[in-house]
């Protein structure tokens, strides 16, 4: 099963140093691959016609090589959903695969105005013909439960994507929600025989671009019950765009994929972050009894202590004590960043 990481976020862009150390700590967690698909880069969506100059093709060629050397799969995502051009997307796929990179993953993800599925079909089917050596991965249009169960159109679209693209084309897959907590095996055979092709999760539990500043350094738990799960042929994480935070998650992640009685917490004590005390704070899903309970910690943690990890969640702690000392009890503001 292939592990890694998506850089496939809204309102964060990392810099091309930040991606090379990425793959520096994929290769030393023994992660596999890493999926380039920022929402943020106007030329990965917004203007995916243009292209990408030769500057920032010489990046992606630097990347790609340094992923190879690492044993790392490096997917180069384009959203070419607007104005979708089928031969400029060939001729755009052939500009990468003339600088080494192997493996292309087409998103049809949040767009309004998506073309038909016949449509995304003929589109993905042209480009698997492109070369018998590419790598072809998809991200629907529909790509979790709640999505699919809205209507028939829903359920339409993915029969037929699931009767008409290319076997060789990979599905990514986000669970039950677009941010799913909780999977089941028997999920897993579901969406296996629904899409019919090979089943790829995205992960959304640790990505913050819908909740920000909230940061989530927790277990992945929520992946025990899938993460040796038959027809499952991949998981790969969704960041936060947080070089420091990204690089801590990639190890828990490698770890726990390793050692099913894995502690986290007991890494955060080693690193010295000094979150021993306060780590409830930052889990997925927070208690507001703990933000009331452990004030006095977080007030000693953000005004008395000092560390490079503190620096990135520093907006967190401070939204919580914010939320503490103005007593806010909004279901609708607690509900956005999992406060319970």
């Amino acid at each position: 099963m292939k592990k890694g990481y998506v850089e496939g976020y809204y309102g964060k862009l990392f810099s091309f140093n930040d991606r090379l150390k990425l793959l520096d700590d994929l290769g030393e967690y023994g992660l596999d691959t890493y999926f380039y698909c920022p929402k943020e880069d106007p030329n990965h969506r917004l203007d995916w016609q243009s292209g990408y100059s030769e500057a920032w093709m010489n990046h992606f060629q630097e990347l790609s090589s340094n992923a190879q050397s690492k044993n790392v799969e490096f997917i180069m995502g384009i959203s070419p959903g607007i104005n979708l051009d089928i031969d400029k997307l060939t001729q755009i796929i052939k500009s990468f695969i003339n600088i080494g990179i192997t493996s292309i993953g087409i998103l049809f993800d949040d767009l309004e105005n998506n073309p038909a599925a016949e449509t995304q079909c003929e589109c993905l089917n042209k480009i698997a013909e492109i070369d018998p050596n590419l790598n072809l991965y998809f991200v629907p249009f529909v790509y979790c439960d709640h999505q699919l169960n809205k209507d028939n159109a829903s359920k339409n679209y993915i029969s037929y994507l699931a009767d008409n693209l290319n076997q060789k084309v990979n599905i990514f897959w986000t669970g039950p929600k677009v941010v799913s907590d909780k999977y089941k095996e028997t999920d897993i055979k579901r969406w296996k025989a629904m899409l019919n092709h090979n089943l790829y999760i995205w992960d959304n539990f640790f990505a913050n671009d819908y909740c920000m500043p909230k940061i989530i350094i927790d277990d992945f738990n929520h992946l025990n019950p899938i993460k040796k799960a038959d027809g499952l042929s991949g998981i790969l994480m969704n960041g936060t765009g947080i070089y420091n935070i990204d690089k801590l998650l990639q190890e828990i992640f490698f770890q726990y994929m390793q050692n099913d009685n894995f502690d986290y917490k007991k890494l955060l004590l080693e690193k010295g972050f000094g979150l021993d005390s306060i780590y409830s704070l930052l889990k997925f899903e927070i208690k507001l009894k703990d933000i009331e309970n452990l004030n006095n910690d977080l007030n000693n943690y953000l005004w008395k202590t000092n560390s490079y990890i503190k620096n990135d969640i520093y907006g967190h702690l401070h939204f919580l004590n914010f939320i503490y000392k103005n007593k806010i009890s909004d279901k609708k503001i607690l509900k956005r960043f999992n406060i319970i």
